[in-house]
């Protein structure tokens, strides 16, 4: 600015020197060359003075004009300063404002994870202890505060979620959990009367009525079972610690030792009570819940699954539709999802025939023993190249009527 200023000075400084110049050398010339003397006529000197006049208000006014340029120049340099330094004050604010955002957000999480690491050494410490009945009040809270701090839609935020519920599960220690999910059968049809399950479902800390075995407090295990669907919680539980531990439970047995679920066996009754989704990828679990699933559209949701008990699972449960049987029949990996598609009383006469040309004999022996194999294609099988299959196909009564 003390620059732009010297520039204005300087300017008129050389507007004054130039026009004393001009004066100077009329002057000079006028008397130097013509040896002309002063004029008494005052009207000379009138005509004299607006000659002056003229070349200095010229001079000056050019000056002006010049400075007056020069001025504008120099406000929209100081107008683009001020703007500069306004955008750079601006993009400091946001980055400090990022920065506290960070800060706090990093602050969250810290609290939240505190509390999180907090809570499952609470969960270690109850099944340590076998406190039982304070389990799945703190295995609840656990979950419940790990949706709330991830609660938005962000694909980032659902990766987080994951990333705790797999620690969650990752650090479940099967007895406590089992002996939380053995209660569960205390609230299905067996146990406790539609309506009793009614009222513990409205008033969580009732005590149970005398119609169970143990009197127990009812916990919101409804809560928690949708969370053990939402997540697979049993997706880290072994297999031979879960069926055992459930198997063996005698408060499940009458005083004559038979199970007092009329339908299934504890096991069953367990398994049969969560959904499909409990299980994740726990496919020896989730093959044992398989078998008592009677919904044709949750049977078909696993038929392409990249485990082989549980695809063949699918392939002997009575309830699997036949179109879902069709993409079974095309299994690649395994004869024996094949074999057990063949023994489902659902298998149509088009799957037959399409597995009678089966490259692996054994699939064709099967088919060749079904008595729903057409009669067409027990001929095929008939002049098959392995006896076996030959042998069977002869024997099928409908190669003989």
């Amino acid at each position: 600015m003390q620059k732009d200023n010297l520039k204005l000075e300087g300017l008129g400084s050389f507007t004054v020197i130039f026009a004393s110049l001009c004066v100077v050398a009329y002057v000079c010339y006028f008397f130097g060359f013509h040896n002309r003397n002063f004029s008494d006529d005052p009207a000379i000197w009138g005509t004299f003075g607006d000659y002056i006049g003229g070349i200095v208000g010229t001079v000056i006014a050019f000056s002006v004009f010049l400075a007056t340029l020069r001025i504008i120049q120099l406000q929209k340099e100081a107008i683009d300063l001020q703007k500069e330094e306004l955008k750079a004050t601006r993009e400091e604010l946001e980055k400090s404002r990022a920065a506290q955002e960070l800060q706090a957000q990093l602050f969250k999480q810290q609290q939240f994870e505190t509390t999180f690491f907090n809570m499952l050494g609470f969960l270690r410490d109850f099944s340590n202890k076998n406190y039982t009945d304070q389990y799945p009040l703190t295995l609840l809270l656990l979950l419940n505060n790990v949706e709330k701090f991830t609660d938005k839609e962000e694909n980032d935020k659902k990766e987080e979620r994951q990333k705790y519920i797999n620690i969650i599960k990752t650090n479940l220690d099967a007895k406590p959990f089992l002996n939380m999910i053995r209660m569960y059968p205390y609230f299905n049809k067996y146990f406790v009367r539609e309506q009793d399950r009614l009222f513990y479902d409205m008033y969580p800390q009732a005590d149970i009525t005398d119609e169970i075995p143990e009197k127990q407090i009812y916990y919101p295990y409804t809560k928690l079972k949708n969370m053990i669907e939402k997540y697979s919680l049993f997706e880290f539980i072994p297999y031979n610690e879960f069926r055992n531990f459930i198997r063996d439970d005698q408060r499940f047995i009458d005083n004559q030792g038979n199970c007092v679920c009329p339908d299934y066996s504890v096991y069953e009754a367990v398994l049969k009570y969560f959904n499909l989704s409990a299980f994740g990828c726990n496919y020896f679990l989730l093959a044992d819940r398989i078998n008592l699933e009677e919904n044709p559209d949750e049977l078909k949701k696993y038929a392409d699954s990249p485990y082989k008990p549980v695809r063949l699972a699918v392939a002997k449960n009575k309830y699997t539709a036949k179109e879902t049987l069709t993409l079974l029949s095309k299994d690649t990996e395994e004869e024996e999802v094949k074999i057990a598609v063949i023994d489902n009383e659902n298998v149509s006469e088009d799957i037959l025939q399409k597995l009678a040309n089966d490259k692996n004999y054994k699939v064709r022996w099967r088919v060749a023993l079904n008595k729903k194999t057409p009669k067409e294609t027990l001929i095929l099988l008939s002049q098959d190249s392995k006896e076996e299959v030959r042998q069977a196909a002869i024997d099928n009564e409908h190669f003989k009527n």
